[in-house]
Order: structure tokens, then sequence, then C-alpha cells
């Protein structure tokens, strides 16, 4: 139900913008209302469920807190979510997945290179027994 109404809500803001018009955004502004609305009402009958379900699992301990686990989490919002932040070898952010995976390929095949090592005679060898043999 919430999808919609989100996406409606979208498309009207992304017409007002292009548009500017002054219609435009009170047509936006009413639907962020009833969004807004929507969503608080959604919100109330989930915490009035786990409550439901919080009763009926009284003495179930394992309800018990799994209820209040997902409320705790649910009256903080969505949970949030670390952002990774990867940087290419100039110091530029990787916008996309793809350029962040290969960064990371890149780093960790610099870093795990063994070749080297395999080369010289395995991990025991130093760098003064590799120059010297």
């Amino acid at each position: 139900m919430l999808m919609p109404m989100l996406e409606k809500r979208k498309e009207a803001y992304l017409k007002w913008l292009n548009t500017g018009n002054e219609r435009e955004w009170k047509k936006f502004a009413e639907l962020r209302r009833k969004v807004r609305r929507a969503v608080r009402v959604a919100k109330n009958s989930w915490f009035l469920r786990k409550a439901q379900e919080l009763e009926h699992g009284i003495h179930r301990g394992k309800v018990v807190w799994s209820c209040i686990r997902d409320i705790q989490t649910g009256r903080c919002g969505l949970v949030p979510v670390r952002a990774v932040v990867v940087r290419n070898e100039e110091g530029n952010l990787c916008k996309t997945p793809e350029a962040q995976q290969q960064r990371w390929r890149r780093h960790f095949s610099a870093i795990l290179n063994l070749q080297k090592w395999v080369l010289y005679g395995g991990v025991g060898a130093s760098e003064a027994e590799t120059s010297e043999g």
C-alpha cells in the first residue's frame, strides 16, 4: 500500500522540479502529507501487532526477547548500515559497486601477491637470503 503512494509522491516531486509550477508544488505537498499519514498509521499498526505478539508469548522467553529486539530497532527507524567508502588510488570515491569491487581486487592482489615469496624460496626466506641466493 505504501509503495504506490511513495512512487506517486516521487513522480509529483520530479514533475515539480522539472516545471517549477506552483500547482505541481501543491500537488506534491498534498501527496507528501498523505504519505506521512500512511507511514504513521503503518508504524502504529506494526507496534500494536508486536505488542499483541508480546502479550501472547509472555511465558516464552525467546518470543519476548525477539519482540523486544524488533521494537527497539523499529523505534530507531531503519537499522543504520555503515556506508562503505572505497577510494581509488588517486583518492577519489568509487561510486559504483563494480568500481568498488575492482578497487578491492586491486588492493588485495597488491597486498596478498605471494608470487615473489614463491619465487625466492618460500615464506621463511628473508630479503637478505633472497638477494644472496
